[in-house]
């Protein structure tokens, strides 16, 4: 072969014996069954399929070299250390009967690769229930892999530490762009590593080298689509696993069709199990085996209302308190569409609400919102009284319980999500579930400026027919609405683009319109920490202590707008001299990135950073920041 040959030129001492014969098989795994007269336009997505796989070995492998492993060595899939729950009445013994019923499906059913839906209401402990099917199903099929796929990195933050319960912390990987900080902590946590090979491939490359993987929607996403060589690296392991995709709503609903295609070839070529869980269940493969029996919440835990559209943000005291007269007396939750609908919802309804207020949304620090959820979730803990404004992050798998929730339209399913969190436990008296339509200053709908017209018209075209439904028509009701949808969307065609050999081309799961720069909240220790940074030259030797500095000042970031920060630093400049105080955000390089000062820290509506809200733009609200 010639560029073996070419090869044997350029590294001549290179240890060659042996090389022939791999080459020789890598070539025969390529163009395996390659008619004479070119490449049959049916058999592209078999070249797609061996290359990625080719691919992702050989990136895999040379990552292991540079850390020195000789040799792979995969952990055995451990046992289930089954988690006892206490059982305080109707709803306990529905979640225990529930569970039997999925497992006993399991162990019936004569199992091969393939799509399987484990459809389930919200509050019926998907979680456990999820891995332990998983487990079961490798089980019975000499599987040594679980991944386990989520929509937001605070989820599987939470579904890590619950796997690492029932499976053990050895045998468990957290893979997310935050998680070295959020396990190790930073002190001495690059030296640890270095000791530990296998660590070292994990956590600087995300290898995923674990029974147990715990994991973004977004990694998964890369991992089959992005044409990037250290992308591709994972693709590998997608071969006699069980993937668990939690929430796979959640992707863009025109996604769906092309996606399922991907899945169900993967499946066939890889022996993959591939098992889509939620309650609100999309149909993204025709011939998917459902493992739920199909079940109901055993109390009527909330009902729905559309009370209509054209609000705007400062109307919602009188919404709520239109159909929820003791609104402020009660527990709830404002789910809006914008992390600026986010804010200034908080401002209007803070006076209204009191103390005990919180907000969620993009615009805050990891850090901020790892503290934030453990304060209301120690107040729902208590029984005391909270209430919380976000944006439809916290609808994905957050494991929150309010008497209330508002809801600005967004898709349906979305709407469902949220209402996951209203009564989600049936513990309460019957809740109440709100949705309006908000528009912002100019009359825009916030809801327009995050999802497309077909699935917004589709939603509120249902709202009309449903104004008021309970939560045990939901499934009939969703069921409905995805078929109508379905109808109407036009396919995104990322399979399509690979079966014509466009290889190339790929589709983000999450477009992010905007340029986006890190903001840094100044804790004290961000200017020691971006100089020690700057200090390290890039290699190898130093990628551990990168990346570790990386993920702690990420605790401390959050991204924005490039524009919306140069206005806001503009605006704040001019303030600054007339009144004479000192630097409240300073920008670093040309624009490279941006640190708000402690100066710009604190409690009033002209901090920068509010210590309950997060970051607050110093110009007019023309700029509507998505989550």
């Amino acid at each position: 072969m010639k560029w073996l040959s070419e090869m044997r030129l350029l590294i001549p001492d290179w240890e060659w014996e042996g090389c022939d014969a791999i080459a020789e098989d890598i070539r025969d795994f390529l163009f395996d069954n390659v008619p004479e007269d070119g490449v049959n336009e049916a058999e592209i997505a078999g070249y797609w399929f061996r290359l990625r796989t080719t691919l992702s070995l050989l990136v895999a492998a040379d990552r292991m070299n540079a850390v020195g492993i000789t040799y792979t060595e995969f952990q055995p899939l451990p046992d289930f250390q089954e988690k006892s729950f206490i059982v305080r009445g109707r709803v306990d013994l529905w979640r225990g009967e529930t569970a039997k019923e999925c497992f006993k499906n399991i162990k019936s059913l004569d199992m091969t690769e393939g799509i399987y839906t484990l459809t389930l209401p919200t509050g019926a402990g998907k979680t456990n229930i999820g891995l332990r099917s998983a487990h079961m199903i490798a089980k019975k099929l000499g599987y040594e892999t679980i991944i386990y796929a989520l929509p937001f990195i605070s989820v599987v933050e939470q579904n890590a530490d619950f796997a690492r319960e029932v499976f053990g912390e050895d045998y468990v990987q957290e893979d997310h762009s935050l998680a070295l900080i959020s396990k190790d902590g930073r002190e001495g946590a690059a030296e640890k590593i270095q000791e530990k090979p296998w660590k070292r491939l994990s956590t600087l490359f995300r290898y995923w080298n674990s029974p147990v993987i715990t994991t973004t929607m977004v990694q998964l996403w890369d991992a089959i689509y992005n044409p990037k060589a250290t992308a591709s690296m994972d693709f590998h392991r997608l071969s006699r696993a069980v993937v668990v995709l939690d929430e796979p709503q959640g992707i863009d609903s025109r996604h769906w069709y092309e996606f399922g295609k991907t899945l169900s070839y993967i499946s066939k070529n890889f022996g993959t199990v591939f098992v889509l869980m939620t309650a609100t269940q999309p149909v993204m493969v025709q011939e998917a085996k459902e493992l739920a029996p199909k079940t109901a919440f055993p109390v009527s835990r909330h009902g729905y209302k559309f009370i209509g559209s054209g609000y705007q943000l400062s109307e919602l005291p009188e919404l709520l308190r239109g159909d929820r007269v003791d609104f402020a007396e009660k527990s709830g939750m404002v789910v809006l569409n914008t992390r600026r609908a986010a804010l200034d919802a908080y401002r209007v309804l803070r006076e209204f609400l009191g103390e005990n207020t919180y907000v969620l949304s993009g615009w805050m620090t990891s850090e901020h919102k790892r503290r934030v959820i453990k304060k209301i979730a120690s107040h729902i803990k208590a029984g005391e009284l909270c209430h919380l404004i976000a944006t439809q992050t916290v609808e994905a798998g957050v494991d929150l319980d309010f008497e209330w929730v508002f809801r600005d339209v967004g898709p349906l399913d979305s709407i469902i999500q949220a209402a996951g969190r209203c009564n989600r436990s049936g513990l309460h008296e019957r809740g109440l579930v709100m949705i309006a339509e908000l528009n912002n200053s100019s009359g825009k709908p916030y809801a327009s400026m995050v999802y497309d017209s077909v699935t917004l018209d589709t939603t509120k075209e249902f709202l009309h027919k449903y104004p008021e439904f309970d939560d045990g028509e939901v499934t009939a009701i969703v069921e409905e609405y995805y078929d109508e949808l379905t109808s109407k969307i036009k396919n995104n065609s990322m399979w399509k683009r690979i079966e014509e050999g466009e290889w190339e081309d790929f589709t983000p799961l999450f477009k992010n319109e905007r340029e986006e720069v890190p903001v840094y909240v100044d804790n004290g220790r961000i200017d020691t920490l971006l100089a020690e940074l700057r200090n390290l030259k890039p290699s190898l030797e130093n990628r551990e202590k990168i990346k570790s500095l990386r993920n702690e000042l990420s605790q401390y970031s959050f991204g924005a707008d490039r524009k919306l920060m140069n206005k806001c630093r503009e605006s704040i400049v001019e303030t600054s001299i007339i009144g004479g105080s000192q630097t409240k955000i300073e920008e670093i390089g040309d624009m490279e990135y941006y640190i708000i000062r402690r100066d710009g820290i604190g409690e009033s509506d002209t901090s920068v950073y509010h210590t309950a809200a997060g970051f607050q733009p110093q110009d007019e609200p023309a700029c509507d920041d998505i989550w």
